[in-house]
């Protein structure tokens, strides 16, 4: 949604549909199981002693680091490329920092 009337719209809907509103509750409450305290605790320490330490070990970072940082995350990307989001946010930055240089 990116204006007030389509927000407004979206909770009119749920107000009009019952079911629908109460299959979004449920699902809200079976995809929050995924945000506990130990969910994010085992997430973290995945990222953190397994992820890490592999990506450290690929010739890839290794051949990486001497290089300057705005070189590195160039590198970065090509090596190990982002998820979609990711590259959303990436591509908007680049943009305004594009439309920012050129006045």
């Amino acid at each position: 949604m990116s204006t007030d009337d389509e927000a407004m719209a979206a909770i009119s809907r749920l107000l009009d549909e019952p079911g629908l509103y109460a299959e979004m509750v449920a699902h809200g409450q079976q995809r929050a199981q995924d945000f506990t305290p130990e969910r994010v605790a085992e997430r973290w320490a995945e990222i953190l002693f397994d992820k890490v330490p592999r990506i450290a070990e690929t010739s890839a970072f290794r051949l990486s680091r001497p290089l300057p940082l705005s070189m590195r995350q160039v590198w970065n990307v090509g090596a190990l490329p982002p998820a979609p989001h990711e590259a959303r946010k990436m591509a908007g930055f680049t943009y305004r920092k594009l439309r920012q240089l050129a006045g």
